[in-house]
């Protein structure tokens, strides 16, 4: 990366490269301490490692506003 005025800048890589490297160094770490991601990654944010929550998915099933065309006086409808 380049610098600026407040530090390294990452413009120039490109945000798949760094995706890339991130997830190579977060798979990295975790194998050299001999944990699964997950743990590691609990541990490295100071998150408690000994119980873990599924997360909740979303579907968005209609789509409303002035962006969708339709005259819905709703932005968008999720089921959780």
């Amino acid at each position: 990366g380049s610098q600026n005025e407040w530090g390294w800048s990452k413009s120039k890589l490109g945000a798949n490269a760094i995706l890339a490297v991130s997830m190579a160094l977060c798979r990295a770490g975790a194998a050299a301490k001999e944990k699964t991601l997950y743990v590691y990654l609990a541990e490295l944010s100071g998150q408690p490692s000994d119980k873990f929550v599924m997360p909740v998915p979303s579907f968005n099933v209609i789509n409303g506003g002035s962006h969708a065309g339709n005259r819905l006086a709703c932005q968008e409808f999720m089921i959780l």
